[in-house]
């Protein structure tokens, strides 16, 4: 499983490398991106978007981003997910992305090449909150 993927990066006012904790969801679709540790943990957000109104946002909670975090993105329509779960490999904070090796993916009810454990289960289980949450407009998986 060589596939990589390119995210989008932004860099804090410190000089920190941040993604963006996404989504929005509901019963039909929804979708959503976790930002963990390199062993799964959750991480203390650098900025939290806070509502305002009654509009909802997409992006809610700035996330410190390191070599060997991982992303989780979590998909559904109709309550069918599919999950993809990247390490992060690259930084470019001057290019603004990081690069991530894919490492876990369910599918069709079935994990490859192994069901992830530990913190990361619990951040699959968030983005899959997160995913199917309607009207998100908070952090799913943070240090508080």
């Amino acid at each position: 499983m060589a596939e990589q993927k390119q995210f989008n990066v932004e860099v804090s006012k410190t000089g920190i490398s941040c993604k963006w904790e996404e989504g929005e969801g509901g019963h039909i679709t929804g979708w959503a991106c976790i930002i963990t540790g390199p062993e799964g943990q959750k991480f203390r957000p650098i900025y939290i978007k806070k509502k305002h109104g009654n509009s909802d946002c997409i992006k809610h909670a700035l996330i410190p981003l390191k070599h060997h975090s991982f992303i989780v993105c979590a998909s559904h329509y109709k309550q069918n997910f599919t999950i993809n779960i990247y390490r992060i490999t690259e930084i470019n904070s001057e290019e603004g992305f990081a690069v991530g090796s894919l490492v876990h993916v369910y599918s069709e009810g079935e994990w490859f090449p192994e069901q992830p454990t530990g913190n990361l289960l619990k951040a699959v289980e968030a983005a899959k909150n997160k995913a199917t949450c309607c009207h998100c407009n908070t952090p799913f998986y943070i240090v508080k």
